[in-house]
C-alpha cells in the first residue's frame, strides 16, 4: 500500500465541539497510524469554549492532548490565541508527561535530569 500522508489535521469547531462525525475521522486516522494534531477553530463565534471542547476531545477522542497556547477574548472579534514555548515551564511538562508515554529514551532523559531535555527534543518525537 502507497501512503501519500504524512499526518493530518483534524478541525474541530470551538462553539459545537466534538461531533460524531469528528469521533469517525479521528478513528481512521488512528486506524491508518497517522500522526494526528488536532486545531480548535472559530474561537471568535458566540458561545466559544475551548476548556469545554478540550475536555470533550479527551473525554470522547483521546486523552493524550497537550493544548499548545491559551486563548483570550473567546466569541469576540479580538480573539486571539498566544502559544507556549520553551520558557513555559508547566506546558514542558505537560508535553513531557505525554511525549515520554510513548518514548523510552526520552522518559529515561526525563527522569535522570528533566531539565537536560531541550525543548527541541520534543519537536523530534
Amino acid at each position: 500500500m502507497l501512503n501519500v500522508l504524512d499526518g493530518a489535521v483534524l478541525v474541530i469547531s470551538a462553539v459545537e465541539g466534538v461531533q460524531a462525525q469528528t469521533r469517525v475521522l479521528l478513528r481512521t486516522l488512528q486506524r491508518l497510524e497517522l500522526p494526528t494534531l488536532i486545531f480548535v477553530n472559530k474561537i471568535d463565534r458566540g458561545g466559544a469554549d475551548a476548556g469545554r471542547v478540550l475536555a470533550d476531545i479527551a473525554q470522547r477522542l483521546t486523552p493524550a492532548i497537550v493544548a499548545m497556547g491559551s486563548t483570550h477574548g473567546l466569541g469576540t472579534r479580538t480573539s486571539d490565541f498566544a502559544p507556549y514555548g520553551a520558557t513555559d515551564r508547566a506546558f514542558k511538562d505537560r508535553l513531557a508527561d505525554l511525549l515520554a508515554q510513548r518514548d523510552d529514551a526520552l522518559l529515561a532523559d526525563y527522569v535522570s535530569d528533566d531539565a537536560s531535555v531541550s525543548y527541541d527534543a520534543y519537536a523530534t518525537l
